[in-house]
């Protein structure tokens, strides 16, 4: 190093040393000042909401629905008509179908309904159901960006 390097280095030392030592001792000073002040001049916390409970019970009750429940001899089976169930049933396999493999493996228009006219009426409905969901997820899946 040459003699205006190492003086300029030396120079440059101290005076961060100097600022280290000032800014320590301001802190200190401050700290000290805050705790000797009266309480009256300290900032206050501010206030924490509180939820408003106020309301009465039969506002709080949700409102009795009779079509949610389901008694236990009907657990199980299927309530919606034939061909609401095959439209359903087959746009969701279909979907699914489309968007996952793009290979019919969950097709089965096949029922569990009770009258012959009921399950041809699922198996029409199905395959529209399971066409149109096919095709919707297909062209979703090749249009989204990947």
């Amino acid at each position: 190093m040459k003699k205006g390097e190492s003086d300029s280095h030396n120079v440059a030392v101290v005076w961060s040393l100097l600022l280290s030592v000032l800014v320590v001792f301001a802190i200190i000073y401050f700290k000290m000042r805050a705790d000797d002040m009266p309480a009256d001049h300290k900032t206050e916390a501010l206030p924490v909401a509180v939820p408003d409970t106020s309301s009465t019970l039969e506002m709080m009750v949700e409102e009795y629905v009779a079509d949610t429940l389901v008694s236990v001899e009907n657990l199980g089976t299927d309530t919606r008509s034939a061909m609401e169930a095959g439209d359903e049933d087959g746009y969701w396999d279909g979907w699914y179908d489309g968007a996952e493999t793009g290979k019919r493996s969950r097709y089965d228009e096949n029922s569990s309904f009770a009258s012959s006219t009921d399950r041809q009426i699922y198996a029409e409905n199905y395959r529209e159901g399971y066409a149109k969901g096919f095709a919707e997820s297909t062209q979703q899946k090749n249009n989204s960006p990947t």
